[in-house]
């Protein structure tokens, strides 16, 4: 039990470095930056962080892994919609890093990553 909490707390600490190589309120890359690639480019980079989110939630926190799964499908309709979602959302706060506007929209529609509580 012990291991997999250590597993799942580092696990974490590595997805926050990685998802947060900048301050999310940045003089550096931000939303404004990332809104001038190739919308196909947007939507990578929103479904690699939504997908990277997904794993690390599994190993500390299973209700909202699922969740996130059910909120943002594979592919299909309602998956276009949530992307459309998430670039108006970062459209409305240029001046962050955009894997910060797709955590936070994650943990609004999901719940927090707060401390594990089991």
């Amino acid at each position: 039990m012990l291991k997999s909490k250590t597993l799942g707390t580092a696990m974490v600490l590595i997805f926050s470095v990685i998802i947060y190589p900048q301050v999310a309120l940045s003089d550096g890359f931000n939303g404004e930056d990332f809104l001038k690639w190739p919308r196909d480019s947007q939507n990578s980079l929103v479904t690699y962080s939504i997908t990277m989110t997904a794993i690390v939630a599994s190993q500390v926190h299973q209700d909202i892994a699922t969740c996130i799964d059910d909120w943002y499908p594979p592919d299909g309709r309602i998956k276009q919609q949530r992307q459309g979602f998430i670039l108006d959302t970062i459209r409305s706060n240029p001046s962050y890093h955009p894997q910060a506007v797709i955590l936070a929209v994650l943990q609004q529609q999901c719940g927090s990553f707060g401390r594990q509580t089991d």
